[in-house]
């Protein structure tokens, strides 16, 4: 694990028609002599560059003296389309969704990069930031009958009441005519086609699938190092080791905030959640909380049935761990109102110790801006800390709970799709050395021959690398990756371009930090974490009766927790979660999983 350098301020800002001629022939009883005509030159498909260059939307660059070229694949046949076609969808936007100039969300560098090789315009009616907002907005859409072409993202529910209303095309056929069979079709059979698990109904694709990466939220214990060295301690291997190190910050009053508003564990509204989520300290006592608003945490009982964790016994233990931090002050004393925003904010402002998240949670969204507000902090990533139990976290599926509907009778599903082709390609070869647009992404330094990061840039639009979650592959990250550092043993320093200086020289060690945080998750997902066994699709009991269960199951936990119950309320929280639906939705899980076994 790479230890973290005081930060650069450059580091700071971020981490024509192709054609053709058409042969018409005609039938006569005798053909007539030909005559002698002028042949016409045959129209040429135009390269991406060749299309790109004069508008100033190619990227790379390849004019400076160590610069570099994109190699961008074939532009799709037929496209761009002339005239453009229009195509309305929605997009997320959060505080992390940042543009150069004068762009913003409905206008910028992606849209125009679009626009130009494909002939597409997406027209944005809406954005969201959460998925309840979301939903808000797709409901009123369906309302008023002004459903968009493409829908990023939507959740189970709501496409199983869509395929239930007739309102969603059935991809199937065109899928298999358009979708690349390498860079599609291939990257999708992923896990013996578990990827289609959600967007499959009754054997036909009525949808293209959201995909994360594997491990994508799967957790480490990043800590800020220089802490350790003011308090003369250790990173922690244990919850118990972790607990004396907390209450060491809290009772030094590390923090940058107000006088003793230092916390030692970032903890969130979400006890399970990518940021902030409590998940490992639960799952040292072998279980999970659900995660976030989910129909989890389903694990094997040991007798060939499934269990619900939120009950087992072993919840009241780690409640009982979780209450005791809460009354030491080691968590924040409202950590029960906060999500991934506001714990950001307090990372950033380096009042927080230690923080479960993922690699880029804590290089991207936690340690970048605190080494911005404060030169001296230092961070690094740590294997999660054992509890009595074992070592716990979650497992994240790469299939995530969502899925990319398109309107029924949409007739741009397949240029949707070819554009898709095109952007996986690209995904998929790091070595065509895309790295996005000079001014955007990232900017040359004035009189130096080396770039520096933008933070933000460009956005992503269609079904590829969108703020909706599909990835193409869940190995693409770990590709890159790997293509990174070969690039770095098998190429002498001196050939590097600026770019390459930039990604392998790491003068913060940050970028370091988080691509040996992937790496890390990827080698141990499996052996460290606890799988949620249900994977389907709610069912009308589930959706009937989970939202209840799971408002009791927060209420009581954060009750416990924060003192204002006992921890032998649990027994009294698991009788009513039975009484209460609880026991019906088991059985029904079990029936499941005894027909999948």
């Amino acid at each position: 694990m790479a230890k973290s350098s005081v930060s650069r301020r450059e580091f700071m800002k971020g981490a024509a028609v192709a054609g053709g001629g058409v042969l018409l022939a005609g039938c006569a009883s005798e053909p007539a002599a030909p005559e002698a005509v002028a042949e016409s030159a045959p129209m040429v498909a135009m390269t991406a560059e060749e299309i790109l260059t004069p508008l100033g939307l190619m990227p790379g660059s390849p004019d400076h003296a160590k610069g570099w070229t994109t190699e961008l694949p074939d532009v799709p046949e037929g496209m761009p389309l002339n005239p453009p076609v229009t195509i309305s969808s929605f997009t997320r936007t959060d505080a992390d969704t940042r543009f150069q100039g004068d762009d913003d969300i409905y206008d910028n560098i992606s849209l125009r990069y679009i626009k130009a090789l494909f002939g597409i315009e997406y027209d944005i009616p809406w954005t969201y930031v959460q998925g309840e907002e979301r939903d808000q907005k797709m409901n009123l859409a369906m309302a008023a009958g002004d459903i968009p072409e493409l829908m990023p993202g939507i959740g189970l529910s709501m496409f199983q009441d869509m395929v239930a209303g007739d309102l969603v095309a059935d991809i199937t056929d065109v899928y298999e005519a358009t979708a690349h069979p390498k860079w599609v079709k291939e990257s999708q059979e992923w896990g013996d086609h578990q990827l289609w698990a959600y967007a499959e109904v009754d054997g036909r694709k009525m949808a293209f699938p959201s995909i994360a990466q594997a491990g994508q939220d799967e957790q480490i214990l990043f800590i800020r190092t220089d802490w350790l060295d003011k308090v003369g301690m250790d990173a922690p291997t244990t919850l118990e080791e972790m607990e004396a190190v907390a209450e060491a910050f809290v009772t030094n009053d590390l923090g940058a905030g107000p006088p003793g508003s230092t916390v030692g564990v970032m903890a969130s509204r979400d006890l399970q959640s990518w940021y902030g989520g409590l998940g490992p300290v639960f799952g040292g006592f072998g279980v999970l909380p659900s995660w976030y608003t989910s129909v989890s945490t389903f694990t094997k009982d040991g007798q060939g049935g499934l269990k619900f964790d939120g009950i087992d016994p072993a919840m009241k233990d780690a409640l009982t761990l979780v209450s005791r931090w809460y009354e030491k002050k080691i968590l924040s004393p409202d950590f029960f109102t906060k999500g991934y925003q506001e714990n950001r904010t307090e990372v950033e402002g380096n009042r927080v110790g230690m923080n479960y998240t993922h690699p880029w949670g804590g290089v991207v969204a936690g340690a970048i801006g605190s080494m911005a507000n404060d030169p001296e902090a230092t961070w690094d990533w740590f294997d999660v800390p054992a509890g009595p139990v074992r070592k716990g976290k979650n497992y994240f599926s790469p299939l995530r709970t969502g899925v990319f509907p398109f309107r029924k009778g949409s007739e741009n599903i397949d240029k949707i799709l070819m554009q898709a082709n095109f952007e996986a390609e690209i995904v998929l070869s790091p070595e065509r050395r895309y790295h996005g647009f000079e001014g955007h992404n990232y900017d040359w330094v004035e009189g130096e021959d080396r770039v520096v990061p933008q933070s933000g840039g460009t956005h992503g639009y269609g079904i590829i690398n969108t703020r909706g979650g599909a990835n193409i592959s869940p190995t693409s990250n770990m590709n890159n990756i790997q293509w990174k550092l070969n690039y770095k043993e098998t190429v002498p320093r001196g050939e590097w371009d600026a770019m390459m200086e930039l990604l392998l020289d790491d003068p913060t060690g940050l970028q370091t930090m988080q691509d040996e945080g992937w790496l890390f998750l990827a080698e141990h997902s499996l052996e460290d974490t606890i799988r949620n066994e249900w994977n389907a699709a709610p069912t009308e009991l589930q959706k009937e009766k989970w939202t209840q269960l799971q408002t009791l199951t927060d209420e009581t936990y954060f009750a416990i927790i924060t003192g204002q119950v006992p921890v032998d309320s649990f027994d009294e929280y698991v009788t009513t979660w039975l009484a209460q639906g609880g026991e019906e939705v088991l059985a029904e899980i079990n029936e499941w999983w005894a027909a999948k076994s």
